[in-house]
């Protein structure tokens, strides 16, 4: 593998900082290089942030081109779709259905996506959707703020992605305060379980119609 660009989307509180040091610290101690790039629109508490994370063996800038992004982890749709050019041709976005209402939207000087349009603009770039609502499985394990971590999970059983469920793990470990790590895995292996659940799913489906 050369290399595989991930844009991470959201807003802030969302946890999207740490989220990329893990994943980049994951793919360290697997044996890659790793660059994270970060910006901001706003220092406050859901202004837009977007993290780009470059995994490989030569990967020397942190900025992701138009096109050149493999995945596409979006933390909250809106946030997503804004970036949704960096997307590769035939590549993945990743989604957190659950939708934070940014001032514009609130004050109806720009209009909220429904997540159908947003599906479309993948279909049309001949990407896929994975859809989750990371968010409302957090809320079940008794904590919102974890849905970074029901995220990482996720992201981890996408196909062909470079690293390993033990080395995210121990990520995990080693970057949360010690009273969430418990608490952190067990939202890892949610989003990791919801996400191979639907795979099986999508997969009978699939076979499903092919024998009709």
């Amino acid at each position: 593998m050369s290399e595989y660009n991930l844009v991470v989307a959201g807003v802030g509180g969302q946890g999207i900082i740490l989220f990329s040091r893990m994943l980049a610290e994951a793919a360290l101690r697997s044996g890659f290089k790793a660059i994270v790039g970060q910006s901001f629109t706003a220092a406050q508490r859901y202004g837009s942030v977007v993290a780009f994370v470059r995994i490989g063996k030569d990967v020397y800038s942190p900025l992701i081109g138009t096109n050149e992004a493999n995945i596409i982890v979006g933390f909250e749709p809106l946030e997503a779709l804004r970036y949704i050019n960096l997307l590769s041709r035939s590549r993945l976005v990743l989604l957190n259905v659950n939708k934070v209402l940014p001032v514009s939207v609130i004050l109806k000087t720009e209009k909220y996506p429904e997540i159908s349009e947003i599906e479309n603009i993948v279909k049309q770039i001949r990407g896929r959707l994975l859809k989750l609502d990371a968010t409302q499985v957090a809320r079940s394990l008794g904590d919102e703020r974890i849905m970074n971590m029901v995220m990482l999970g996720a992201l981890s059983t996408v196909k062909n992605f470079p690293i390993s469920s033990s080395s995210l793990v121990e990520s995990i470990k080693r970057n949360s305060p010690q009273s969430m790590v418990d608490k952190n895995i067990e939202a890892f292996r949610a989003g990791r379980c919801l996400l191979l659940q639907q795979e099986q799913d999508f997969n009978f489906q699939s076979n499903k119609n092919l024998v009709a």
